[in-house]
């Protein structure tokens, strides 16, 4: 089973009809080029079982109501692929709530319960951040002020524990600081006017 058709199934499923799981597929199909490649050779595979093997014996007219199958030119193709682009840039098919769809696809009364849930998130990794902080913090002081006589010694071996609580008491100082200075930084960006989207291409 190709990756493309078990993308499909699982997209067709999740939106039910087709007009609702095509720009979620054509979106995922242009970002990945493989995916590209698998659609390309499924087009070929059919275009090539739908015109007949010319005989190699003999002249055969073809009859006038069998008509060649047309390749796209490479205007139509252009624009194919620029209206592709067009959705696949689009935030609502690509911001997609942590475990959840697309924030193009959520129901405006769930609006509410998935800010919450959000938040909830954030403050359980923004703590496990600062705790990984206060670690680089530490690691590193700790590493710094003692010269081991071998460097497979333990922590426990070459300091006693008041001396990493005390380590660990300025390590949170330290990283509270830094926190407090990235924060600001990205509150800065977040509040700056942001930059008007590109103008998509006209039907």
């Amino acid at each position: 089973m190709s990756k493309l058709y078990s993308l499909a199934t699982k997209l067709l499923a999740e939106h039910k009809t087709i007009d609702a799981a095509i720009k979620p597929l054509v979106a995922a199909v242009v970002a990945d080029p493989a995916l590209l490649e698998q659609l390309a050779r499924i087009y070929l595979s059919n275009l090539q079982r739908a015109t007949p093997a010319r005989q190699r014996s003999g002249l055969h007219r073809r009859p006038a109501h069998r008509r060649r199958a047309k390749l796209p030119t490479a205007a139509q193709s252009k624009a194919a692929v620029k209206g592709a682009k067009a959705i696949a840039r689009s935030i609502l098919d690509t911001r997609r709530l942590r475990g959840g769809p697309v924030i193009g696809d959520v129901r405006f009364q769930e609006l509410q319960r998935r800010a919450q849930t959000a938040v909830l998130t954030g403050a359980d990794f923004l703590l496990r951040g600062t705790e990984d902080i206060v670690d680089a913090y530490a690691c590193k002081m700790l590493s710094q002020r003692a010269v081991p006589a071998s460097s497979d010694a333990r922590v426990r071996d070459v300091f006693k524990a008041s001396d990493v609580e005390k380590v660990y008491v300025k390590a949170r100082q330290q990283a509270a600081l830094r926190i407090a200075e990235e924060t600001r930084r990205v509150a800065d960006n977040l509040l700056r006017e942001p930059e008007p989207p590109p103008a998509l291409p006209a039907a």
